[in-house]
């Protein structure tokens, strides 16, 4: 059984030859997918703006160094589901 047997699509990437399992799309799947449909990432949005304003809150002293290294970790989160 081949993969559009199984219910998969392979899509044109212009090298007929070349097929990686990472590749398939399911067709029963929608194929305009995005990550921002995503609950883990809306709350994970949600919270990295709390933590950046939070942060704004911190005395001048820790605002500079650790508020903004809380910020960048924070929006770091987001980052990564997107790559994933």
């Amino acid at each position: 059984m081949d993969a559009e047997e199984a219910g998969y699509m392979i899509p044109d990437s212009g090298y007929p030859n070349l097929i990686a399992g990472f590749n398939f799309i399911h067709k029963n799947k929608r194929a305009d997918m995005n990550y921002k449909d995503l609950e883990v990432w809306k709350i994970a949005r949600e919270l990295s703006i709390k933590i950046h304003k939070m942060t704004l809150t911190l005395p001048k002293f820790e605002m500079y160094e650790e508020g903004s290294q809380i910020r960048r970790s924070s929006k770091s989160i987001r980052s990564t589901i997107v790559e994933g």
